[in-house]
């Protein structure tokens, strides 16, 4: 990580005197003084830093002032430094000409005042000054003062080939702070921002004088360790990194705790090109992400399941064009009769290439995604034009009520409830033909909203189960609260009645609970004789699962 210097300046002139008394007139400027006896010296320290400004004696032994500045300006890295000629104060005007069409920007006749001298030396100055700032904003990160993704690119670059021809290991991580958009949206932009510079600082402070960091944007840094010895030392540093940001912090006298996730990948192991290192850090910390406060090597493997997300992604983003979703089926019987009493709604994805996609996959990607919604609005419309349909061909035009699976991002969505209204009315379709299904979890991200969206759902006639019931986390108190009509028994304890007593004694429980809270219950996942008479003895009022049919397309079920 490079200092930030003062502006060197260089005075050429064979005279130490002469040498001198420039540098002594000059020493109010906070500039770094350079001086050189000769044109050669000059060469040699224009080569190892870069002047704002040379002032140059025309009149030297040897090299001369002129055949210097020419020199200077033969390279193209050195040509745009500005060069004052010094010269004698009996200089022909052809002399000064020379000067001129040699690159000097200007000239000063000797003796000269030092007010003179540092009004030229000034305005150069504040042109570096100035040319220093816009760098600066071009390059840095506003907030944090960190490097930005642009100058990271460049120090990437150089980075890369200083390891090629010196054969070198560098590693690239990437960094991503956890639940940062929960911070901002519950504390503020303000305090999101003292964190972030507060966490830019903890990262720097542990790095060494030659490694690099930048802010990428948002909540997401990249770190480039250079010339390591082995990859097990970036490991180490990203150890340490996390162990930084986990220490608590205090702003406005909340206190907070923070974690991050790291993705690391090496040169060459993990790629030759800034492309492809950039590439698999990324792909390494959104696998540390999906594991929280971890980091990640990146590893072949990863590479092919970001490939798979990709294709899945791609693919899901013209699911609904491609009319590559389908709706299945599942029969929801009486406990006691053993008639049909209803229908579950189950969502399918046949993709082109890779062909049945779990909906347990899809998802969830889709909610990640932003394209729960649509494909959530889109099976409802399937749904209900499906039960128009079996009511068209029915004798006494009746139907069982059909649940849908509704993902929390749908229930937050603004007018979920009206829109619902809405569809039935249009297909001519009372409220009692869909019922919603929506898992514990689900319900428990923001109680609130669900009792008040629900109490609409519930007020106009829509019934509401509660889905795999016992594999989340329900405060009994919302439990009451929230507007629902079923509990469904999560399969995961229906499949183990029997050969757990656990299991057993938690079923029992659920359905003394539903029933005490004036809920029905249905057990989803039955699968076998002993199951049913298990449930129907313990008062089970619903029963759902392969023992009384597989999810099948609709033109299977006769109304």
């Amino acid at each position: 990580m490079d200092e930030i210097t003062n502006p060197a300046l260089l005075i050429v002139d064979d005279k130490v005197n002469n040498l001198h008394a420039t540098s002594k007139m000059l020493e109010h400027f906070d500039i770094d003084i350079h001086t050189a006896l000769s044109g050669r010296e000059a060469l040699q320290a224009v080569l190892n830093t870069p002047f704002f400004l040379i002032l140059m004696d025309v009149n030297m032994p040897g090299m001369g002032g002129l055949e210097t500045v020419s020199l200077i300006r033969g390279n193209h890295n050195y040509r745009n430094i500005p060069i004052i000629f010094l010269t004698a104060e009996d200089a022909d005007q052809q002399a000064l000409l020379s000067a001129y069409s040699e690159g000097g920007v200007d000239y000063i006749t000797k003796p000269f005042h030092p007010l003179v001298l540092s009004s030229k030396v000034e305005l150069f100055l504040n042109l570096k000054l100035t040319q220093q700032k816009y760098v600066r904003l071009a390059t840095s990160d506003v907030l944090t003062g960190l490097a930005n993704r642009q100058m990271y690119a460049q120090f990437q670059e150089s980075t890369l080939s200083y390891s090629q021809r010196n054969k070198c290991i560098f590693a690239v991580l990437f960094l991503d702070l956890d639940h940062f958009k929960a911070i901002n949206d519950t504390l503020g932009h303000d305090v999101g921002d003292r964190l972030l510079k507060e966490v830019a600082h903890r990262i720097k402070r542990g790095l060494r004088q030659s490694d690099f960091i930048a802010r990428m944007g948002g909540d997401e840094f990249a770190i480039i360790l250079t010339n390591i010895h082995h990859t097990k030392y970036a490991g180490t540093v990203a150890q340490q990194i996390l162990q930084r940001i986990d220490d608590s912090l205090v702003i406005d006298g909340v206190t907070l705790r923070c974690s991050a996730s790291i993705g690391i990948a090496c040169y060459p192991s993990c790629g030759e090109t800034s492309s492809e290192l950039n590439k698999a850090a990324d792909i390494a910390m959104y696998k540390a992400k999906e594991l929280r406060h971890n980091i990640q090597f990146f590893s072949n493997e990863m590479q092919d399941e970001m490939v798979y997300r990709l294709d899945l992604i791609k693919g899901l983003n013209n699911a609904i064009e491609n009319k590559e979703l389908s709706v299945l089926y599942q029969k929801k019987v009486s406990a006691e009769t053993a008639k049909t009493v209803g229908l579950e709604a189950l969502l399918r994805w046949n993709h082109p290439t890779l062909g049945a996609i779990e909906p347990s996959i899809f998802i969830p990607l889709a909610e990640e995604i932003g394209l729960i919604t649509r494909i959530g609005s889109w099976v409802l419309q399937a749904v209900a034009e499906q039960i128009v349909e079996w009511r068209a061909t029915s004798s006494d035009e009746s139907c069982p009520p059909v649940a849908v699976n509704v993902s929390p991002i749908q229930l937050s969505e603004e007018n979920f409830g009206e829109n619902l209204e809405n569809l039935l009315t249009d297909l001519g379709l009372p409220s009692g033909a869909i019922e919603l299904e929506l898992t514990e979890t689900a319900l428990m991200e923001d109680p609130d909203t669900a009792i008040r969206v629900l109490s609409y759902i519930q007020n106009i006639g829509i019934r509401v189960s509660v889905d795999d019931f016992g594999s989340g986390y329900s405060s009994f108190s919302y439990l009451r609260r929230i507007p629902i009509d079923f509990l469904k028994i999560d399969l995961s304890f229906t499949r183990d009645i029997g050969t757990s007593d656990d299991a057993d004694v938690i079923v029992r429980a659920i359905i003394n609970l539903a029933h005490t809270l004036k809920f029905k219950v249905i057990a989803e996942g039955v699968e076998t004789q002993e199951q049913v008479k298990f449930l129907s003895d313990e008062g089970c009022d619903y029963l759902q699962g392969y023992y009384f049919g597989k999810p099948s397309p609709a033109n299977t079920f006769s109304q």
